[in-house]
């Protein structure tokens, strides 16, 4: 499954895995959630809303569009 931010932030997380790891993967959900909204997926009109299938592969090109 697919880490959620509380257990990213939870004691036992941060305890066992470290607070650059917790850092690390909480910059990256944020950066993945912004890829989701770039791409429109947080519109339940959007034929891949509610996944994130895919994101990674189209960040470059999302991200460009916002230095334009």
């Amino acid at each position: 499954h697919q880490i959620t931010m509380s257990e990213i932030d939870s004691p036992a997380m941060r305890t066992v895995m470290g607070p650059e790891w917790v850092k690390e993967q909480r910059e990256r959900q944020m950066r993945m959630d912004r890829l989701y909204v770039l791409d429109g997926r947080h519109r339940k009109d959007h034929e891949m809303y509610g996944l994130y299938t895919g994101l990674a592969a189209k960040a470059e090109e999302l991200e460009k569009e916002l230095d334009e």
